[in-house]
């Protein structure tokens, strides 16, 4: 038993924060606490306590929290059952052990109908505790529903366990769940050799019901034989004497599972069955496996005249001994569906029963055939169904990225490269291989920073990036990809617009699928664009190749008077570069002129303007001198 609740802890730990926090409590009522004082009432004695725990939360608004210490917890009666909830729409209840999950034992007495009752609404939760029945006698250990409205009951880190691991129960469950209750993260084991098998876990009735990260051990795994509604099994392990999944009213869903049948006697790993309406059983990402007479789906649809029954099978594997489908249809009206998408099984051993005259219908999409191979499971002997390095079930499921954040039965990511050719394609079965155990199962994705704009180098260098250790591949202007840095430099290339793709490939393998595209434009190298091109010895030899767009500037030598009683001035300036002149008096022509200008003044106000132009034609601005003559 502790071996199996470390593997539960260990392998099934994830599934607890599927459902959240609880949500903020009112008081917290308290059974043998070992700190009463942090406890609005503790309290004691191991046949009274829970009741009354339960009594007064339901008496108090909340949401309240009941926190059961350490002890065995018996039912006030030996006839007499715990009822954990009738909590009202509004007032949920969170039960849950102080201790570890073995601490906290709620033992029933009753030896012939052994239950114990959680029915609560609003979010309740029942956890941490162990549930301990006499298995001898019938009845459900546990009962989860919520017939008051309002979000439905958790039950999770839970222990469900017969007293005596040697007893043989006659139809005993382990937990019923109706109203669309949850079951997480719980290891139930009601086993047992009796013909009327026992049942881990029952679901029935209008909602939609869950089963999470969980172990179950019995004669029937799972069970919905009435109602409306559907039931999700995933992340889970099932150990079955006689049926493994068995669906007879609406639809029931197996997930990231693995289903285990005996290696001895006639047993069904699922069985699939209506009597009326349509019944389907859909497996997603499991693996199932048998010993020589399991046959892994028993579909039947007889009674009514329009009863009929499909199992579908996707990414999953069947590892039998027995048939793969054995289909019984009773009329003409009446049809049995096997449908598969890249899944493996023994495609010889589907059989439908002789007598039967509806159809069959059978629609296989990329099967693996195991009649003549082998599903490569690491060690079936010792309960190892990992696929080994050369198992035909790598890479092999629906080449189609499943929702993100999807695991495998170990809590691995459901997709992952397993054939070391980079590419992440999910497994058939429960669980995903990894050529790298410490693989994050993500496409690594290059950074590409090409020079910014238009260049002129014509070998560029182009940096770039993705997860630490990446290696990149380079396929420029539609080449073939080849081994680059992340600091390439491209071979010599023309001007004009070129193209470069990059894939990345990360430390694990993994292969950029869509390359990184950048593109950049290399144009002919001018002054403009490149001063390096025009030192003074080019500029002297070709001119053109460095046009002058620089005008002079005119700069007065000497001072100049602002008055003057004199006829005319000897006017000296220069230009920044070489330039020739014009100079204007007043309202005169320009005319060329050189320094020192002889300008002649009239009486009154007189405006002297000097324009130098540059060997490149470039002209100055205006330089204006006023002088006013006596």
């Amino acid at each position: 038993m502790k071996n199996r609740l470390a593997l539960l802890a260990a392998t099934f730990i994830a599934g607890i924060g599927i459902l959240g926090a609880s949500q903020a409590q009112a008081n917290v009522y308290c059974v043998a606490s070992a700190t009463p004082g942090t406890c609005t009432s503790n309290f004691t004695g191991s046949t009274t306590a829970v009741q009354a725990a339960l009594t007064a939360s339901q008496s108090n608004a909340g949401p309240d929290t009941i926190r059961i210490g350490t002890g065995i917890f018996t039912t006030p009666t030996a006839n007499g059952d715990f009822e954990l909830g009738n909590t009202g729409v509004n007032n949920s209840v969170d039960i849950v052990g102080e201790g570890s999950l073995t601490d906290s034992v709620l033992q029933v007495q009753n030896t012939d109908n052994q239950s114990i009752l959680f029915d609560a609404g609003y979010g309740s939760t029942l956890s941490k505790v162990s549930i301990s029945v006499p298995g001898v006698g019938g009845g459900t250990a546990l009962w989860v529903r919520n017939t008051q409205g309002g979000t439905p009951p958790v039950v999770r880190e839970v222990n469900i366990y017969k007293e005596v691991p040697t007893n043989n129960p006659v139809g005993l469950t382990g937990v019923e769940l109706q109203n669309g209750a949850t079951l997480a993260s719980t290891s139930v084991d009601v086993s047992s050799t009796s013909v009327t098998p026992t049942t881990a876990v029952q679901s029935d009735g209008a909602g939609a019901q869950s089963v999470i990260a969980s172990y179950l051990v019995a004669g029937r795994g799972v069970s919905q034989p009435a109602g409306t509604g559907s039931t999700t099994v995933s992340r889970s392990q099932i150990v079955a004497s006689g049926t493994g999944v068995k669906n007879s009213s609406g639809t029931l869903n197996l997930n990231d599972s693995l289903l285990k049948m005996p290696a001895a006697g006639f047993t069904f790993a699922t069985d699939t069955s209506s009597t009326s309406g349509f019944v389907d059983t859909q497996i997603d990402g499991s693996t199932i496996v048998g010993g020589p007479n399991t046959t892994g789906a028993q579909i039947t649809a007889n009674v009514s005249p329009t009863a009929s029954a499909r199992v579908q099978l996707d990414n999953s594997v069947m590892s039998l001994g027995g048939n793969t489908v054995f289909a019984y249809i009773e009329s003409a009206g009446n049809t049995a569906t096997f449908n598969t998408n890249h899944s493996a099984y023994d495609r010889t051993k589907i059989v439908r029963f002789d007598s039967s005259i509806g159809p069959l219908n059978a629609v296989e999409q990329v099967p693996v055939d195991l009649s003549a191979t082998s599903p490569g499971f690491n060690d079936p002997v010792n309960d190892d169904f990992t696929p080994v390095p050369s198992s035909p079930l790598l890479d092999a499921g629906v080449p189609i990225d499943p929702p993100a954040g999807s695991l495998d039965l170990n809590g691995h990511p459901r997709a992952c490269h397993g054939k070391a050719d980079g590419v992440i394609i999910r497994d058939i079965g429960a669980f995903e291989y990894k050529t790298d155990p410490n693989d994050d199962c993500t496409y690594p994705a290059a950074v590409v920073t090409p020079p910014p704009g238009t260049i002129t180098d014509t070998t560029p260098t182009i940096v770039i990036t993705a997860k630490p250790g990446s290696t990149f591949s380079c396929s420029l202007d539609g080449g073939a990809f080849s081994d680059c840095t992340s600091s390439f430099t491209t071979p010599t290339l023309s001007l004009g617009a070129h193209d470069l793709k990059v894939r990345a490939r990360d430390v694990f393998g993994n292969i950029q699928q869509v390359p990184t595209d950048s593109t950049f434009t290399i144009v002919a190298a001018t002054c403009a664009t490149d001063a390096s091109l025009c030192p003074p010895a080019t500029c002297a030899t070709d001119p053109s190749l460095c046009p002058d767009k620089t005008a002079p500037k005119v700069t007065i030598l000497g001072k100049v008077p602002k008055r003057t009683g004199r006829k005319s001035l000897k006017i000296r300036f220069k230009a920044s570069e070489a330039s020739s002149f014009t100079c204007k008096v007043n309202r005169a022509k320009p005319r060329k002129c050189k320094s020192p200008f002889k300008a002649k003044l009239k009486k009154g106000k007189n405006t002297i303007t000097i324009v130098a132009t540059d060997n490149a034609g470039n002209k100055s601005k205006a330089k204006r001198l006023f002088i006013k003559r006596k």
